[in-house]
């Protein structure tokens, strides 16, 4: 097959795949999917829609799963003594709350829409559920979870041993 036809071959492909399939390939946690899986998940993924100011999660409340931005602008904070600490700024493609995914523990920060955002949220008792009906597939985004948790900690482990190193 010639470069250009694969090309078009894939772009085809790639056109079937609805919004919420396109946007599941965006993240680290179902890159090593195969299309039949992708499908098993958008059964279960829910849409959700938030105004601009709205808070989506507070600090200290269990949040419910790992949220995935299709539009919009989302802020993440946390309170250090009474006041917000900006802790990230999160746009189209970029996934919230993936903690969740593992443990049913307090969220460590909020998390509010600046804008007038849409987002997919991944509920951890629906991947429970995936992992029993189809564990294969379960198994593969918590071993994908796991590596990127891994990845995010060993990078903050970097900047707090370099603000250790700077004020010395």
């Amino acid at each position: 097959m010639s470069e250009s036809k694969k090309e078009s071959f894939i772009s085809k492909w790639r056109k079937k795949d609805s919004e919420i399939v396109q946007a599941l390939k965006q993240i680290p946690i179902c890159a090593d999917l195969f299309r039949q899986e992708f499908v098993e998940i958008e059964k279960i993924i829910k849409q959700k829609s938030y105004k601009a100011n709205e808070l989506i999660f507070d600090e200290s409340e269990i949040n419910l799963g790992l949220y995935i931005i299709l539009d919009g602008n989302i802020e993440i904070y946390s309170q250090s003594k009474k006041k917000d600490k900006l802790l990230a700024c999160l746009k189209d493609g970029d996934f919230f709350g993936e903690l969740t995914m593992i443990t049913e523990k307090p969220s460590s920060a909020a998390a509010i829409a600046k804008t007038d955002s849409n987002v997919l949220a991944f509920y951890r008792s629906d991947l429970l559920d995936l992992l029993k009906r189809k564990p294969s597939t379960g198994i593969k985004i918590l071993l994908n979870l796991a590596t990127m948790m891994g990845e995010r900690l060993r990078v903050a482990n970097e900047i707090l041993n370099k603000e250790r190193r700077a004020n010395k």
